[in-house]
């Protein structure tokens, strides 16, 4: 049995949270692809993907992680996930810009990207990103103890996962 006291303290807390982020919300960073970026990858039609890559030395190379974005693009929080991940699973991470060119802190304006990318072209720009990485389809490879995952967060899971499920 839960008493009025306990669900009096969790939401007086859970409110607490919501108006410190009403107050004072976390800033977001909007800053160019071409000072986050790290990597050229040729796309389809001659499209360029920029892109950011994250490397641990002491790794086998063998291992990589395709990191989506959410919605906001492609931004230094992307970027520091995948350092950490690249860090702490000592494989390669690569983040694609799926927006190709377009980063944001206004929500209208995330919203409105993550409605107007079309599937098909994030999936054409994950073949190639794959082909960079040395896969020819997602987790197929000649050396079969290469692993990859292809991850997301947000919009990027989301796309993660219908790439994941749409082309083998």
């Amino acid at each position: 049995r839960v008493s009025s006291s306990s669900i009096l303290t969790s939401w007086s807390s859970s409110a607490a949270h919501i108006l410190e982020h009403i107050v004072s919300p976390p800033t977001l960073q909007v800053t160019s692809l071409d000072e986050l970026t790290n990597t050229c990858i040729p796309g389809p039609d001659g499209v360029e993907i920029l892109a950011y890559t994250a490397t641990n030395n002491n790794g086998d190379g063998k291992n990589a992680i395709i990191l989506l974005h959410e919605f906001f693009g492609l931004n230094p929080s992307i970027v520091e996930k995948a350092e950490l991940l690249a860090k702490d699973l000592g494989c390669t991470v690569i983040a694609p810009d799926t927006f190709r060119g377009t980063v944001t802190d206004f929500v209208p304006k995330a919203i409105w990207l993550a409605l107007t990318t079309p599937q098909d072209r994030v999936n054409d720009d994950l073949d190639a990103v794959c082909r960079y990485l040395g896969f020819d389809e997602v987790g197929s490879n000649a050396d079969s103890a290469k692993k990859l995952a292809v991850v997301g967060f947000c919009f990027g899971g989301g796309k993660a996962i219908r790439y994941t499920t749409q082309r083998k």
